[in-house]
């Protein structure tokens, strides 16, 4: 299974589009809330941290670690 995130076109990462095998990532972390988002960390087998912004961060990462675990 493969994680996708395609940015809008507000968004500020020069990553405008990401790709990741789930068998890939090593561990996803919930990283600082604000109002309304939370950032997710997501760290990959070859030590890559990419941290993403979004809306509902807390069911993120419940979903990730489900599909991982």
């Amino acid at each position: 299974m493969v994680n996708n995130f395609c940015a809008n076109a507000i968004n500020l990462n020069p990553n405008l589009y990401w790709e990741l095998y789930l068998d890939e990532v090593e561990q996803v972390e919930l990283g600082l809330s604000l109002l309304i988002t939370q950032r997710i960390i997501i760290f990959d087998t070859e030590e890559n941290k990419t941290t993403f912004i979004v809306f509902g961060g807390k069911n993120w990462l419940n979903e990730m670690n489900h599909v991982l675990n």
